[in-house]
């Protein structure tokens, strides 16, 4: 039987395209009004949906529901923006004094309720009685009820630029870090049990303080820094709620580092391309030196930030930009050269490294890589799942940065793009990489990620961007607006969709199994495909990647042994493969950047069993005319 029989065997009417793989929009919407109206944070609800939170100059800004807020302030107020899971928004409230405020980061408790952080200059930014600091300026941290209605409680934190926000879900503690400039730092307050209680010098330093959860005690609070500019942009709890892992931009060459460090000197760079980034492990409640059990630089001879920072026992991961050639990466590393143009120009490059901070010195440096095309390209925001891969947000300007082909766009835009990029450093596998822009300028500021679900938040100035049926808004309103979407990716990743139907045939009733997948041609799809029949059954195999030959690579030993190549070539000759049972396992090559993969098996016998096993699933079907 030649192949083109088979295939009406089999029923040519089954041979339907490869099911939509690739990032897909699942929501997209618009928020604002007429003024300046910017996004800085995300925060996935326990209910479903997502909290956002930023800065709006738009007198008349949408609020809605019966909320704590319906009208501007100021010059600036802090919005909070409640969006259900298919993009709703269920309520939204202003927040600020007469002057300017500004949200930078949300946490949202199992409750509902809301945390938001950021800075105000409002003397008469709205606090709650009992508070820490119901007077003042510099930042706040304000609990919203789950229904926006209502304060639970709002402090002054003075003198200070808080960044980030975390919240312990055991005790309630709520912890901010930042920055504090020069001229405030005298109104910032320090605990007795602090790592530094004054203020060590240069336009800013870092800051971490520690409330309970009332907002009504300050339990810990610290400088960070040395004699030039520090911040604290990335934080995330340790094995305890009493140790923070802290990251950042340093461009002081007396900062913190302990011998242990990967990197215990100064990278370097001058004027505005001064920096590293750093890592610090602190002790909450631990005073003085010994408050900073790990402390290292990272960079290279220009400028680094580190934007955020996640931690998996003692290895911590570090994703930030990079100005420098001569950052450091580690053999093996996804991209080892410096993308971004010349050293200390107007570009640079996404960074990521992981450190195992209970290994002293170089050896810790486990994995580096830059991520980067000729411009700027930058991170602002990074989250891990169970599975350790990174899912990283940020805004890009080169037109060569790296995509992937399930990407939902493969080409730049604008003048600026956001992006979304999922990697997995165990492997130095570029997961999933995607533009996402339009005509104008469009950052990707933070992501809340479930399972293949990127829900993100962005500031736009285009008025293209891709909007859904029964969006908020599907309009651009001011000169920058929110945009807020949910990107479903659905990774090639070995995975395998599968079907059955029975056809007609010369044969009578042939049942027909269709499994089809997708991978990336860095990787290597493993099948079991087993026909179990009756007694003197014939059943025909055909394996197709756009032809008619595939060769496997077996794994075990077979009929003609172990790791020989076995071919299949259509047409094969029934006798072949006639029995109670056959087994073929084997490596399949994925020969191209993306292919779909189909597997077809058609037996005689409209009652036997088919098992499809592949990388990510396991599938057992019965199938039946």
């Amino acid at each position: 039987m030649n192949a083109s029989i088979l295939r009406a065997a089999v029923c040519a009417a089954l041979a339907t395209a490869a099911p939509a793989v690739g990032a897909q929009l699942a929501w997209g919407t618009y928020d604002g009004a007429a003024g300046d109206d910017l996004a800085f944070a995300v925060a996935p609800h326990p209910s479903g949906g997502v909290v956002v939170v930023g800065e709006t100059t738009s007198t008349s800004f949408p609020t809605v529901g019966s909320v704590f807020d319906t009208s501007h302030n100021g010059g600036e107020d802090v919005f909070v923006t409640r969006y259900d899971d298919t993009g709703v928004i269920l309520w939204s409230t202003l927040l600020g004094g007469s002057s300017d405020d500004a949200a930078r980061d949300v946490v949202v408790t199992p409750t509902g309720t809301v945390l938001v952080t950021g800075a105000t200059t409002s003397s008469n930014f709205p606090t709650t009685l009992g508070a820490h600091a119901t007077s003042g300026t510099g930042g706040f941290i304000t609990e919203l009820s789950a229904d926006g209605s209502a304060l639970v409680g709002s402090t002054i934190v003075t003198g200070a630029k808080p960044q980030r926000i975390l919240r312990n879900d055991t005790t309630g503690a709520i912890t901010v870090a930042g920055f504090v400039t020069s001229g405030p730092s005298t109104l910032f307050v320090t605990t007795l049990d602090a790592h530094e209680s004054t203020y060590q010098g240069g336009t800013a330093d870092g800051f971490v303080s520690c409330y309970d959860a009332a907002l009504a005690a300050l339990t810990y609070s610290t400088f960070l820094g040395g004699a030039g500019f520090d911040g604290v942009f990335g934080m995330v709890e340790g094995s305890s709620a009493s140790t923070l892992i802290l990251t950042g931009e340093t461009a002081s060459s007396d900062f913190v580092t302990t011998v242990d460090a990967v990197q215990s000197t100064y990278g370097g760079g001058t004027g505005s391309e001064a920096g590293d980034a750093f890592i610090v492990r602190l002790l909450v409640g631990t005073p003085g030196v010994a408050g900073v059990d790990y402390g290292s630089y990272l960079g290279g001879s220009s400028r680094e930030t580190g934007f955020d920072i996640e931690v998996d026992g003692t290895t911590v991961t570090v994703a930030g930009q990079t100005d420098s050639s001569d950052f450091t990466t580690t053999v093996g590393a996804y991209q080892t050269t410096y993308g971004g143009g010349p050293s200390g120009g107007s570009a640079g490059d996404v960074f990521i490294t992981c450190v195992d901070t209970s290994l002293a010195g170089a050896l810790g440096l486990t994995y580096s890589t830059y991520i980067g095309g000729a411009a700027n390209d930058h991170p602002l925001n990074m989250s891990v799942d169970a599975s350790g891969t990174l899912t990283l947000v940020g805004a890009v300007s080169s037109l060569d940065f790296d995509t992937t082909s399930d990407a939902f766009d493969v080409s730049k835009n604008g003048g600026e793009d956001g992006f979304i990029v999922r990697f997995d450093p165990s492997t130095s596998t570029l997961v999933s990489s995607s533009y996402f822009g339009g005509l104008d300028r469009t950052g990707l500021r933070d992501a809340a990620v479930s399972g293949n679900s990127v829900v993100f938040a962005a500031q736009t100035r285009s008025s293209d961007l891709p909007t859904t049926p029964g969006a908020s808004d599907a309009t651009h309103n001011g000169e920058w607006d929110i945009y807020v979407a949910d990107l479903t990716i659905d990774e090639c990743d070995g995975s395998f969709e599968v079907s059955g139907a029975g056809c007609p045939s010369s044969f009578g009733i042939v049942p027909v199994l269709d499994i089809v997948g997708c991978s990336t041609s860095s990787e290597r799809v493993w099948l079991t495909i087993r026909y179990v029949g009756l007694s003197g059954g014939t059943a025909f195999l055909f394996f197709g990647l756009g032809t008619d030959t595939v060769s496997i690579k077996p794994t075990c030993a077979l009929e003609n042994g172990p790791l020989t190549p076995l071919v299949l070539t259509l047409p094969l000759a029934p006798s072949a493969i006639t029995g109670s049972a056959l087994q073929v396992s084997g490596e399949l090559p994925i020969i191209a950047a993306m292919a779909d993969l189909y597997v077809q098996v058609a037996v005689v016998d409209p009652d036997d069993t088919i098992d499809g096993v592949g990388v990510t699933n396991v599938v057992k079907m019965t199938l039946a005319p």
